[in-house]
C-alpha cells in the first residue's frame, strides 16, 4: 500500500504453500513487485512489531469504510467484536496468531503476480495477486527456492508436452489431449489395474455419460454437487453428465432381484466422468474438467465389509510399493448436512479407524471432511520432493443404496439393504500420471515407457541389422523404434536420454553385439519382464 497507495487490500490468508494476498488495483508491474521486496527487506531489518487488538464491529466499519472488500467481509460477521492487526502503519481484518514482529520473516520471499477473479467466481472482477513464502531464515529460504526450482524442471505440463505424451489447448481448458505415446502410457496403467481387478473377482460395467435431473437427486448430488456437474437439455429434459460412477451402478443392482449369495459385487468401470471445476483452479494434468479413474463400487453385507476394505488396504500397499511411493491415510468423519443417522456413521467410523490402526500405515483424521453419504479414506502420496498428494480414496456408504431402494435377500429370507464401498486406489489416470511424471522426472518404469528401446545403428552400413534387431523386439512385444543414422552416435544416444527412454541398443552390424542402458529409476512391476509390458 506504501508503493502503490492505490490498491485496496481483499483478503490474503496462508496456504499450504505459503500465502497470498488479492488487491483490488490496476495490472502489477515488475517494477511494483520490486518496490515491494524493498519495502519488505526495509521492514524485516525494523522488526515492526505486530499488535492484536478487538474492536467493535461498528469501528471495525468506520476503519474500513473506504474499502467495499472489507465491508463485504464484515457484513457475514455475527461476533460484536472482530480483532485486527497492526503493523508500522498498516491495519488490517485478521484472527491471527501471527509472529511478534517482522524481524522473524528474516527468509521471505515474494514469488509473482498473477490476476484472479474475486471469490473465484468468473464473472467477477480481476483482482491482483501477490504470492509468497515466509520463513524465519534466509538458509531455509534458499533451502525451498532450490526445491521449487526442482519442481519447476519436473512439472508434468513441460515434461508431456516434451516427451509427446499430452497437450494443453487453450481451446478447451481442463480437457487435456492425449497424444499417441500417451495413450501407450495410459492402456498399460488400465492394463496394470484390470489384471489386479480379474484376480481380485472384479467385473466390468459400462454405464451411460449422462444421467436425467432425477438420478442425480435419488443420489444426493443434485443438492450436494449440482454446481459441479455439466448440464445439457435433450428433448425438454434436463441432463447431466456424469461426475461419479456410482449412480449407474446403483441403477444396475436394483435392475433385477438379488440374493446374499451374489455379494459380495465388485464392479469396476473406466467411463470418462466431467466436472465443472473453476477455470481458476485447473493445472495440467492434475486438475481437470474431464478424466478417467480406476473406480469401482463394491456391493457388500455388513459382515464383508472389514475382510474387503481390508484387502483393498493391501491393495494401496502393492500399488504404491511397486511405483516406490510413500503414502499416508486420512480419515474424514461425518460433515454437517450429511445424509443418515448420527449412529449408523459412528459404526463405519470406528470400523474404519479399527481397520487403519491394523494396517500399521501413518493416517490422520479430518473431522467434518467425510463425503454426504458416508466416511471415507484418502489416499496420500509423497513424491520425491517430498510433496504430498491425494489419489485414491476408499468411502464406505449407507445412504445412496437406501436412496436407490436397493435390496437383496438375506440368508434368513428377509430382504436387506447392502452398504456400498466406493473406491479408486491410483484415482484418476490423469492426475496419476501428473504425479508420477514428476517423482520420476519423466523417467517412467520400462513397463510403462512407451518407447522401451531406441535401436541406433552406428553408420548406414548397419541399418539393416538394425531393422532386424528392431523386427525382433516388435515380435517379442517390446515397444521400440529406431532412430537413424544422420547425426552422430553421441547426439543420437543424448536425444534418447532427453526423452527418458529407458533402454538404448547401439547396432555395430551382425555379431557384434549391443549396448544398453538401463533407466536410472527403473521402479518397474514385479511380477512381468520389461518386455510386452512388464516391469523389471
Amino acid at each position: 500500500l506504501e508503493t502503490v497507495p492505490a490498491a485496496r487490500p481483499t483478503h490474503g490468508p496462508p496456504t499450504d504453500e505459503g500465502f497470498f494476498y488479492d488487491f483490488d488495483v490496476r495490472p502489477l508491474t515488475p517494477e511494483d513487485l520490486e518496490a515491494v521486496r524493498a519495502r519488505i527487506e526495509e521492514a524485516v531489518r525494523r522488526r515492526e512489531p505486530f499488535v492484536r487488538r478487538e474492536i467493535p464491529i461498528d469501528e471495525a466499519r468506520r476503519l474500513f469504510r473506504s474499502n467495499p472488500h472489507k465491508l463485504r467481509y464484515l457484513s457475514d460477521v455475527s461476533d460484536p467484536n472482530v480483532s485486527v492487526y497492526t503493523t508500522g502503519s498498516f491495519v488490517d481484518l485478521c484472527r491471527g496468531p501471527h509472529v511478534p514482529d517482522t524481524g522473524w520473516l528474516a527468509g521471505l520471499h515474494i514469488l509473482g503476480i498473477s490476476a484472479v477473479h474475486d471469490g473465484g467466481r468468473e464473472d467477477g472482477p480481476m483482482l491482483q495477486r501477490i504470492r509468497g513464502v515466509g520463513f524465519p531464515t534466509p538458509a531455509l529460504r534458499d533451502q525451498y527456492l532450490r526445491l521449487r526450482q526442482e519442481a519447476e524442471a519436473r512439472d508434468h505440463r513441460g515434461l508431456s508436452q516434451r516427451l509427446e505424451l499430452a497437450m494443453f489447448l487453450e481451446e478447451v481448458p481442463g480437457f487435456p489431449i492425449w497424444l499417441p505415446r500417451g495413450m501407450i502410457v495410459v492402456r498399460e496403467l488400465e492394463r496394470y489395474v484390470t489384471e489386479h481387478l480379474t484376480a481380485a473377482g472384479y467385473s466390468e460395467v459400462r454405464t451411460p455419460l449422462l444421467f436425467p435431473q432425477s438420478v442425480f437427486e435419488t443420489s444426493g448430488h443434485w443438492d450436494h454437487y449440482r454446481e459441479n456437474i455439466f448440464l445439457s437439455t435433450v428433448d425438454d429434459r434436463v441432463f447431466g453428465w456424469k461426475p461419479m460412477n456410482c449412480p449407474g451402478s446403483m441403477l444396475i443392482f436394483r435392475s433385477r432381484p438379488r440374493s446374499y449369495r451374489e455379494l459380495p459385487l465388485r464392479w469396476a468401470e473406466f467411463a470418462p466422468l466431467h466436472r465443472r471445476e473453476p477455470s481458476g483452479t485447473l493445472h495440467g494434468l492434475t486438475r481437470v474438467r474431464e478424466f478417467v479413474q480406476d473406480d469401482a463400487h463394491l456391493f457388500v453385507t455388513e459382515e464383508q465389509i472389514e475382510p474387503e476394505i481390508r484387502t483393498l488396504l493391501d491393495w494401496v500397499r502393492n500399488a504404491f510399493t511397486t511405483f516406490r511411493f510413500e503414502w499416508s491415510y486420512e480419515l474424514s468423519t461425518r460433515p454437517p448436512g450429511a445424509l443418515g443417522d448420527a449412529a449408523q456413521w459412528a459404526t463405519a467410523e470406528a470400523t474404519l479407524t479399527r481397520l487403519l490402526e491394523e494396517a500399521k500405515v501413518p493416517y490422520r483424521i479430518s473431522p467434518g471432511e467425510g463425503a454426504f453419504y458416508g466416511p471415507k479414506i484418502d489416499i496420500h502420496l509423497k513424491d520425491s520432493l517430498g510433496r504430498p498428494w491425494q489419489t485414491g480414496t476408499i468411502q464406505l456408504d449407507y445412504q445412496m443404496p437406501k436412496r436407490f431402494g436397493l435390496e437383496y435377500q438375506g440368508a434368513d429370507g428377509q430382504m436387506h439393504v447392502p452398504v456400498v464401498i466406493h473406491r479408486t486406489i491410483l484415482g484418476s489416470w490423469e492426475r496419476f500420471l501428473g504425479v508420477l511424471l514428476e517423482h520420476t522426472s519423466g523417467r517412467l518404469p520400462p513397463w510403462l515407457s512407451p518407447v522401451q528401446v531406441r535401436v541406433l545403428p552406428i553408420a548406414e552400413a548397419h541399418a539393416a541389422a538394425a531393422q532386424s534387431f528392431l523386427e525382433l523386439l516388435w515380435s517379442r512385444g517390446i515397444r521400440a523404434d529406431r532412430s537413424e543414422s544422420t547425426e552422430t552416435l553421441p547426439k543420437r544416444i543424448r536425444s534418447a536420454e532427453i526423452e527418458r527412454i529407458p533402454y538404448i541398443a547401439v547396432s555395430r552390424g551382425p555379431g557384434s553385439g549391443r549396448r544398453d542402458r538401463r533407466s536410472p529409476n527403473p521402479a518397474g512391476r514385479r511380477a512381468r519382464k520389461p518386455s510386452g509390458g512388464g516391469g523389471s
